[in-house]
């Protein structure tokens, strides 16, 4: 039995390793496309009339087609606070209860998208553009995804329960084999589940609003992927509130739209730039750059920290890249020149965090695409708020530094060795140029920008033998991952955003605090109050994308900009990366530090309240964030 479910496993692995394939070919193709459209019009004034509406369609065939590898890597993003703590046993058993809801929404999708897929081929649909192509190409996209994703959560449902029927979840030492010990917690968690659920079920008959938040906790605390659990409560919410099974059957149109959408298909080309050269050796050459020529200032080693975060923010638009990359090198310098290995820890996690505020900035591409303000505009209002925060990081540096004095000063290089590291960089360094510029300038739009910094990224670490031609492969299916598990979340929370809408939630949050009579000012403090707190349990995408669609609407009633709310929520986002005790960065710097938790949680005390200082400055002075805006004119 073991050795079938092994081929089993190994058969469906390889399905699922071929759809990754696929998707970074697709990948490759729409930045190919991208680039060409951009030659066209700039060089021969040709603009094509189908390159960005394939894009968009290659796009939702680039989404779906990560799912399954993404579900066999152990990806999908949930909440492990309760579940992690369970003894191995009880958390095997308990596995089987988020992998049955999975299915159940992977059925529920396959189901629609191909009943939807069906339609538009009978009836041989088209486009309304000029190029007009049929639709049901791109309305293939989902059901294969989804059948892909149903074959692995298959697999890893009978591999989950083939564990509990051979023993092999006592394998490791330690484990106590008393089965009392780990069913009785189980069957109590499993009641508690159960109770909480049907509270939520009665409570969303009657106050839907009220049911929903209560579901939404049940399911996020018990491990359920958050994609399921989002797009299951906005299933659940159409069928009891809008019409039962023809309410559902707009799932498929919501996914499209929203997946298959211009702003979207920024998202994956900015990733891959910053994932190759993550693998390059990129982060190490701007590290001895910025050592060379800074290094012996006070505290020059960390202020070189900073710079070299902010500079690869600029390329990633990744924290956990940043810190992933930045971290291995600067954390062993820092602590091999006697800087406190606390301050070197906060100094890495919390100056990478600058790659969400720093364009190209994932966190605006989806709060653009949520709130549809303009994705430019977003992105180049993050550059001087993101300056501000490195200054005061820099700032706390030199005045730590000459505090203490107990760090070895670096020894001055020769002018040689400073050129030299810089005739190493400057390729890297072109790459947040090229992304500025075009986004400054006007001259590429904010996707073509992502294009032509990917596919200039790839072609230089190709001629300076960075990587081989044999590496992109792997690389462009890693990208996919990355990007994946991002866009499967926002497939769900635009299923439960519909029925927000529809619930008019943002209207009756609205009418609330108008009768409350609250001061604007303490509704936006109360508003960072609930985002950092989610954030100490959510990662980043998740918290946007429940929240935009309710309090969005009301920051605007409120009388305040949207572009400005952006830069004040991605501030709190940053400290959601660093917060515990779901803080990414930390985990990152404990996994290759091997520290105590402890230590590296006080390292950043202090640059969670520069970050909270940060946020202050921008409350108080918006025209931080709003004069590179109305100054470059989006």
């Amino acid at each position: 039995m073991k050795q079938l479910m092994r081929r089993i496993e190994g058969g469906v692995g390889a399905l699922s390793s071929i759809g990754s394939f696929f998707a970074g070919t697709v990948l490759l193709a729409m930045i190919i496309v991208i680039v060409f459209e951009v030659v066209m019009r700039k060089a021969f004034n040709a603009p094509t009339m189908w390159s960005i509406e394939l894009v968009t369609f290659l796009m939702v065939w680039f989404g779906f087609l990560t799912l399954a590898v993404i579900q066999k890597r152990g990806r999908h993003v949930h909440v492990d606070l309760f579940v992690g703590r369970m003894d191995v046993r009880t958390r095997t058993i308990w596995q089987t209860v988020p992998l049955l809801f999975s299915i159940l929404f992977t059925m529920i999708i396959i189901y629609y998208t191909m009943e939807d897929f069906l339609d538009v081929w009978r009836s041989d649909e088209t486009t309304n553009s000029i190029w007009g192509p049929p639709i049901w190409p791109v309305k293939l996209a989902l059901p294969v995804g989804g059948v892909l994703l149903f074959i692995q959560l298959l697999s890893d449902f009978f591999s989950n329960t083939l564990k509990l029927v051979d023993g092999s979840w006592s394998d490791q030492p330690g484990v106590k084999k008393d089965l009392d010990y780990s069913i009785k917690p189980f069957f109590k968690f499993l009641l508690v589940f159960l109770i909480s659920a049907g509270v939520g079920f009665w409570l969303m008959l009657g106050s839907p609003i009220i049911g929903l938040f209560c579901l939404l906790l049940t399911m996020l605390f018990a491990g359920v992927p958050i994609f399921v659990t989002l797009g299951l409560l906005g299933m659940t919410g159409l069928y009891f509130n809008f019409g039962g099974f023809i309410a559902i059957s707009q799932v498929p149109g919501i996914i499209d739209s929203n997946l298959g959408s211009f702003t979207l298909a920024a998202l994956p080309p900015f990733i891959l730039s910053g994932f190759i050269l993550q693998r390059s050796g990129a982060g190490e050459e701007l590290y001895d750059f910025f050592s060379k020529w800074i290094g012996r200032l006070p505290g020059g080693l960390g202020i070189s920290t900073t710079l070299s975060c902010a500079f690869f923010a600029a390329i990633s638009i990744s924290s956990v890249a940043t810190v992933a990359t930045i971290g291995l090198i600067a954390i062993p310098a820092l602590v091999k020149r006697k800087y406190d290995p606390g301050f070197s820890y906060g100094l890495v996690g919390s100056g990478s965090t600058l790659g969400i505020m720093i364009p190209p900035s994932g966190t605006m591409i989806l709060y653009a695409m949520v709130t549809e303000e303009s994705l430019g505009q977003l992105l180049v209002a993050g550059l001087i708020p993101g300056l501000v925060l490195a200054g005061l990081f820099i700032i706390y540096t030199i005045v730590y530094a000459i505090r203490t004095d107990t760090y070895d000063k670096e020894e001055p290089p020769s002018m040689e060795e400073r050129w030299r590291s810089t005739g190493k960089a400057i390729w890297t360094i072109l790459v947040p140029f090229i992304i500025v510029f075009g986004i400054f300038s006007g001259v590429f739009t904010v996707l073509e920008c992502g294009a032509v910094a990917a596919l200039y990224t790839l072609i230089m670490v190709l001629v300076r033998r960075k990587i081989g031609l044999k590496d992109i492969p792997g690389m462009l299916s890693e990208c996919g991952i990355n990007a994946g598990f991002i866009i499967i979340i926002i497939a769900g929370a635009m299923i439960l955003g519909r029925f927000i809408t529809l619930s008019q939630v943002p209207q009756m949050a609205m009418e609330s605090i108008t009768e409350m009579n609250l001061a604007p000012g303490l509704v936006i403090t109360l508003i960072i109050c609930m985002l950092t707190l989610m954030g100490m349990f959510l990662e980043v995408a998740s918290i946007m994308l429940i929240t935009l669609p309710i309090i969005y609407p009301v920051v605007i009633g409120l009388g305040y900009n949207g572009i400005w709310f952006a830069v004040l929520m991605t501030i709190v986002m940053e400290l959601a990366i660093i917060t515990p005790p779901v803080g990414m960065n930390l985990y990152v710097i404990q996994g290759f530090t091997g520290d105590k938790m402890s230590t590296i949680i006080r390292g950043t005390v202090p640059f969670f309240f520069l970050m909270v200082l940060g946020m202050f400055i921008i409350y108080f002075f918006p025209q931080i964030s709003l004069f590179l805006p109305r100054f470059v004119g989006f």
